[in-house]
């Protein structure tokens, strides 16, 4: 096993440089893409010949058809990568408006924020820990190529049609693909040859570029049995306590429950190099301002007093304060939200030098439970299995192959699986329910969500490493496939449990592949 980074408790954490790498690009084959002309889709700073076909692709499922997605090339033009794909359908007269880039694009948007299409068609640097989206213009659209006209009335193979789009760069020689509804292609070199011809009414246009988002991924995970939350850097961390856990309603004696919750913060505080620890207390807005005030300093008081006999003073001397009410992190106006305002933040700003280990069993689960090869079967009244027969670690990151069957008849119909289950608490800006976000893996209660990260700065909306739109089409009988990817440096055995968050269905003993 490998040593685990992620602390019990709530975890938003930009990846921790000090993980070990570990090997292990998956590629997959499959599908000629199709040849690069000359470039008549964008400038690049090599001038050299158009790029050779990579000879990646995989299947997406849409509706009653199957879609073969090919990458053509991902090429590095000025400050920017370009990526090229080829879109074949199966049976072209079967049910296609617009045609086959029609089709990935309506599986490729999540439709929940802006008008960026193909959000959810990302390149990644996995050994970096970093996601690039696509790129956009000044009116918030996404910087791609449209075909030329209707695939039927253009001369080329029939039924296949070609979409380029700008990212980022990466800085990186080769980059993995995340195709939604498909999966991973990797590696896939990134080259300086000319951008191959855009198949299009009008060339790429890397000018129209206004931004081109290159982010880190965050993990995030929560601890069901508790209101602990951690978030972390390799230069710092913040363990929030939930104030409900550790004092009685409008107290600050601690209860008996609270000695284990300190003691997992003062570990987790004990893998930092020494410095000062602020302890800072916070209360909801219930209350006058004034009894807040003084509720938060007595309740941060009593923690540092138990901090302190589990650390050395000397290492780690204790600042304490309280806030109040005035820094919020959740709506007041729920029950939820005064939950998660209620708390004591435990931060230190020096580098991790040790990971610890935790391991505990798994919590009772509402929802069905079988292994990840036989599936279970959920949904009322839509009915779908799900099954996750494999995983495999890709640069030291988790892949769960997910396999979701529709068990009935119906057409045209959109259904996603995470509809079946109420949501655990998600950052800020992730929809889990037009996504399979809340699939998380289970190490004893602490169910760790598949990596994410921003699309723009540091206040826009979240986006999970998974299919973004679940609920688009998905007819009675097909086979829809997802793969999943986690943070770096979870502790991952010979086999993984994973489970629709918080209490929902559970697949155990799923293989992974090394």
């Amino acid at each position: 096993m490998r040593r685990r980074t992620l602390v019990s408790g709530m975890l938003a954490v930009t990846m921790l440089a000090a993980c070990d790498a570990q090997e292990g690009g998956v590629g997959s084959d499959g599908g000629d893409p199709g040849g690069g002309g000359a470039s008549d889709g964008g400038a690049s700073d090599g001038g050299g010949a158009a790029a050779a076909p990579v000879q990646q692709a995989v299947a997406v499922t849409y509706g009653p058809l199957e879609l073969q997605a090919s990458v053509v090339s991902v090429v590095r033009s000025g400050e920017h990568l370009v990526l090229t794909l080829d879109v074949t359908a199966d049976d072209p007269d079967e049910d296609l408006r617009f045609g086959p880039v029609d089709a990935l694009s309506h599986g490729s948007s999540s439709d929940n924020v802006d008008a960026r299409e193909y959000d959810a068609l990302r390149l990644l640097d996995l050994s970096g820990d970093r996601c690039a989206v696509v790129a956009m213009d000044t009116e918030g659209r996404s910087v791609v190529t449209e075909p030329a006209a209707r695939w039927r009335d253009r001369d080329q193979p029939e039924g296949t049609e070609r979409v380029q789009l700008v990212y980022g760069d990466l800085g990186t020689d080769e980059v993995t693909v995340l195709i939604p509804k498909g999966g991973l292609l990797a590696p896939v070199p990134v080259t300086d040859d000319d951008v191959p011809d855009a198949r299009a009414e009008e060339p790429l246009d890397l000018g129209a570029v206004a931004s081109a988002p290159v982010n880190p991924l965050i993990a995030f995970s929560t601890d069901l049995t508790s209101t602990t939350r951690t978030e972390s850097t390799p230069d710092s961390t913040i363990v929030s306590l939930g104030a409900d856990v550790l004092f009685d309603s409008s107290s600050a004696e601690l209860t008996a429950d609270s000695q284990g919750v300190i003691e997992e913060a003062a570990q987790t505080l004990s893998e930092h190099e020494p410095g000062p620890v602020r302890v800072v207390g916070h209360t909801d807005s219930v209350d006058e301002d004034a009894f807040n005030q003084d509720l938060s300093e007595r309740r941060a008081q009593a923690v540092a007093d138990i901090l302190g006999t589990l650390i050395d003073g000397a290492d780690y001397p204790t600042e304490v304060s309280g806030k109040g009410e005035t820094e919020p992190i959740a709506d007041n106006d729920t029950d939820e939200g005064r939950t998660l305002n209620r708390r004591v933040e435990l931060s230190i700003d020096t580098p991790v030098v040790t990971q610890g280990t935790v391991t505990r069993e798994l919590p009772e689960t509402e929802g069905p439970v079988a292994t990840g090869e036989q599936g279970v079967s959920v949904g009322d009244p839509t009915p779908v299995e799900v099954r996750a027969p494999s995983a495999r670690l890709v640069q030291d990151h988790l892949v769960v192959h997910l396999e979701i069957t529709r068990l009935d008849e119906a057409v045209d119909n959109a259904i996603g699986i995470t509809d079946f289950s109420g949501g655990v608490a998600m950052p800020d800006g992730v929809v889990r329910i037009k996504s399979n976000a809340g699939i998380a893996v289970m190490d004893g209660p602490v169910a760790t969500l598949p990596a994410m990260h921003h699309v723009g700065d540091e206040e826009s909306a979240i986006r999970a490493l998974t299919d973004l739109r679940t609920n688009s089409r998905f007819d009675g009988g097909a086979t829809r496939v997802d793969e999943l990817i986690y943070p770096a440096c979870l502790t991952v055995g010979e086999t993984i449990t994973i489970q629709l968050a918080p209490s929902g269905w559970r697949l155990t003993d799923i293989p992974v592949e090394r």
